[in-house]
């Protein structure tokens, strides 16, 4: 069992690795994935989504020159249960284009290209929306950016589910006062002391949170408090997870 030091430096360790992914992507089942054809440095362990490399092309999927105003770009999805999540690319950094306005424009490219293997009109139109390229940015949901920030750390894969995190399997429940960096917090929508949650974060000290958020704005690092996430659980690592 590792000792209370060797907890202290790894938790360290997921703490740096979660404030370096602030501004990475969100989509629902992503676990550090980087899309485009060039191969990810960091190979994440199982099958968390794919790569693909997203162009305009005409309705024979032969590739079309659009010039300089439609460049090449990348983009990120995963394929789950049969549906298909695409990156939002953090769309609320494109200023002045209203959500719906960048979900329909998501849609229409959706139709004018080929994802491989395509879509077939299998994309769901609440989770597609396009803002920023996403060449080079990881890719997380809200558990697996936890997931990942401790698999990195601690040199074993971790894919534990949300509910699996704020259970006994994972965690002991603590007092939101007693919260140490590293420590996760996890939410529930409908507010409350009940026993589910939706959401999940890291606590990184000095009252603030890093936590994949949503499509909207990807990974954030945020206060504790800020009237936008009731979090509804305090956990701390079990030791065997350091192991």
């Amino acid at each position: 069992m590792p000792t209370a030091e060797e907890i202290r430096r790894k938790k360290e360790q997921i703490v740096t690795l979660a404030r370096g992914e602030i501004g990475a992507h969100y989509v629902w089942g992503g676990y550090g994935n980087i899309p485009g054809d060039r191969p990810d440095p960091n190979p994440f362990p199982g099958s968390f989504g794919h790569r693909v490399r997203m162009w305009p092309n005409s309705a024979d999927g032969d590739r079309r020159d659009h010039g300089r105003t439609q460049p090449i770009m990348y983009t990120a999805y995963t394929e789950i249960g049969g549906r298909i999540y695409v990156c939002g690319g953090r769309c609320n950094r494109v200023g002045g284009v209203p959500h719906a306005d960048m979900t329909n424009s998501m849609m229409q490219q959706a139709r004018e290209v080929w994802l491989w293997p395509r879509p077939d009109g299998r994309i769901d139109s609440s989770q597609t929306v396009w803002g920023e390229n996403c060449d080079g940015s990881r890719h997380f949901d809200c558990v697996g950016f936890v997931n990942w920030c401790y698999w990195r750390a601690v040199g074993r894969t971790i894919q534990g589910s949300i509910t699996q995190w704020r259970s006994t399997a994972f965690t002991t429940r603590i007092e939101f006062a007693a919260l140490e960096p590293g420590d996760i917090l996890c939410a529930s929508h409908a507010g409350g002391e009940g026993n589910t949650s939706e959401h999940i974060g890291l606590y990184v000290g000095n009252g603030r949170v890093i936590h994949a958020r949503s499509y909207r704005i990807g990974v954030e690092e945020t206060p504790r408090v800020d009237g936008g996430t009731d979090w509804n659980y305090a956990g701390r690592p079990i030791p065997s997870l350091f192991r």
